[in-house]
């Protein structure tokens, strides 16, 4: 089972930021993904885990 379109698509808008980042290896990216953003959403949180829960075919990968 994949990951809906709409989860995937709203993880990466509340995640995916963009501007000047100086990453812990001292590169600076115009783009960085930061997973707290939506691991501090519950209802977001949820949604993730209950996909993964159901995706049997990403265990291998996870």
């Amino acid at each position: 089972m994949a990951v809906p379109t709409t989860l995937a698509r709203r993880v990466y808008e509340m995640c995916h930021l963009t501007g000047s980042f100086r990453l812990r290896s001292g590169q600076v990216s115009d783009e960085y993904f930061d997973k707290y953003l939506f691991e501090g959403q519950p209802d977001l949180l949820r949604e993730v885990a209950e996909a993964r829960a159901g995706a049997s075919s990403w265990s291998k990968t996870w």
